[in-house]
């Protein structure tokens, strides 16, 4: 008999009903070629006993994939896998489809996207590490609920479901201004501001305003590859200026722009993705100098403003004054939770009537549901609640990763403890075997689902992105001794990868 306990791995924590994982599970196996046509089951009793639940739970996945003519039942024998099932595709019971292309294949390109495959089957006991995701479990539940639920349950379906204005309704505008007014000092109303759905639909809006086909846009050398996509799909040409510790380096900049004639520069300066960088308010004065001078459009992103651990948050370029020339994006997914997808997009009133249009033809209704959540927290001062605590427990986290990570791995990586943001980036030694690393761990129950970097504008870099927030301080504890046991195994088997080549000093990795 297969080990079915080491195959089906039960979750009670998952959202999904066990019996529900126990048919995926089982049919899974059926199409990896595992459980062959023709192979019997355990009884319900046997595999209850198997996987320690309940037998009417095993009852119930059985009767389901009997429906569903994936297994069948044999006169005094049991179950079985039914003997002529077609393994190799899914069972459909749709005609053929017509939406495959024939002999146009050429006229199509798409960019390679990396994903991070772990290989394994999570459990419960695993860690996951995100790409820099807040804590949900620090939500205000209190705030949260009266925003969701509302005070007044007759007026709020009405209040949600009405049709919606494109842009947000004039509430939500109005309340978001007041908020990046009093916290980035914007001085905006609602005319210079609309709502959008996610984070990255604000770039999108702008980059296919600014950007005609053939302009040349100007980002980091150390930029990833979703602005660098969008960017590219709206016409631009990229061009990359080069990062060091402090950001984008205007001597670098102006450099190109006494050549090259650019049309938009998209930066991050309040925490670099991916690599956690601050760029000082030196270099955004004269960014600004730069622009008024070479006629440019900036397109600052607001990524993880409100999450700075050492000082104040430097003022974003747009609060300045830029002539209209800068667009400020940004979203809420940092400060509440990636579900609350909420955009903002800050212009011109003649930019916003422009991006209202263009948004107008792909997402008419937006998310009134959240827009609804937001507002409320707003009016009542949840977010600056919510903000305020996590603050102060991700800068806790923050020093607590990063002391792990010097004691136990400061003479493998390189790193800086990061200024602000939710993630640590950490740098290995340029032969360093990454994937290997991200499937080696998962083998140990450490899981990374979050930014590798391999290539950085074809400068060579391996990195990856540790994110701190969501992680418990046993989560921490467990994952940096996966690391290390991961990066020893590789350093000793490998004979084409070796750390040992690093002086101290370079590979020193904390930052006090």
């Amino acid at each position: 008999m297969l080990p079915f306990e080491n195959l089906i791995i039960i979750d009670k924590d998952r959202p999904i009903p066990v019996f529900k994982q126990i048919t995926n599970r089982i049919i899974e196996l059926i199409r990896d070629g595992r459980l062959k046509p023709g192979i019997y089951l355990p009884g319900t009793r046997q595999m209850a006993q198997i996987l320690n639940v309940n037998r009417k739970t095993v009852i119930k996945s059985y009767d389901e994939m009997l429906g569903e003519n994936w297994i069948e039942t044999v006169m005094r024998k049991g179950y079985r896998v039914m003997p002529d099932l077609p393994l190799l595709k899914p069972r459909s019971f749709q005609p053929k489809t017509y939406f495959s292309l024939h002999g146009h294949k050429e006229a199509f390109t798409t960019q390679d996207i990396k994903v991070i495959r772990t290989g394994g089957y999570m459990k419960s006991s695993d860690v996951l590490v995100d790409d820099g995701f807040p804590d949900p479990s620090l939500i205000r539940h209190r705030d949260f609920n009266k925003a969701s639920i509302g005070d007044d349950r007759g007026f709020y379906p009405g209040r949600v479901l009405a049709p919606r204005p494109v842009g947000g309704s004039a509430a939500v505008r109005e309340s978001t201004s007041v908020f990046l007014n009093d916290s980035r000092g914007l001085n905006i109303s609602e005319r210079e501001i609309m709502m959008t759905r996610g984070g990255k639909m604000p770039l999108y809006l702008a980059a296919n305003i600014l950007i005609n086909k053939g302009d040349i846009v100007a980002l980091s050398d150390k930029s990833d590859t979703l602005p660098i996509e969008i960017i590219e799909h709206a016409g631009g040409d990229v061009i990359y200026i080069h990062t060091d510790g402090e950001g984008i380096d205007p001597a670098h900049l102006e450099e190109v722009l006494r050549k090259t004639k650019i049309k938009m520069l998209y930066l991050v300066p309040h925490c670099h993705y991916p690599t956690t960088v601050v760029m000082g308010a030196e270099r955004r004065r004269r960014l600004l100098e730069l622009m008024i001078a070479f006629d440019f459009w900036i397109v600052e992103d607001d990524y993880a403003y409100d999450f700075h651990y050492q000082n104040s948050p430097i003022l974003p370029l747009a609060s300045s004054a830029h002539n209209g020339k800068v667009v400020y994006i940004g979203s809420f997914d940092k400060i509440i939770s990636p579900s609350v997808g909420l955009g903002f997009f800050v212009a011109s009133p003649e930019i916003i009537t422009k991006a209202i249009h263009l948004q107008g033809l792909i997402d008419q209704n937006g998310d009134a549901q959240m827009e609804h959540l937001l507002l409320t927290m707003m009016e009542n001062r949840g977010i600056e609640r919510q903000i305020m605590r996590c603050r102060k427990i991700y800068a806790h986290r923050c020093d607590l990763i990063c002391e792990l990570l010097r004691e136990n791995l400061g003479h493998l990586i390189k790193f800086d403890k990061p200024k602000a943001g939710l993630a640590v980036y950490i740098k290995f030694e340029d032969r360093f075997p990454l994937g290997r690393f991200v499937k080696d761990s998962s083998d140990f129950g450490l899981f990374f689902n979050g930014t590798l970097v391999d290539n950085f504008a074809h400068r060579p870099e391996k990195a990856i992105r540790l994110g701190f927030a969501s992680l418990t301080i046993k989560e921490m504890e467990t994952a940096v001794e996966i690391m290390v046991k991961v990066i020893n195994k590789l350093v000793s088997v490998s004979k084409n990868y070796s750390m040992s080549n690093l002086s101290p000093s370079a590979i020193s990795a904390y930052a006090s």
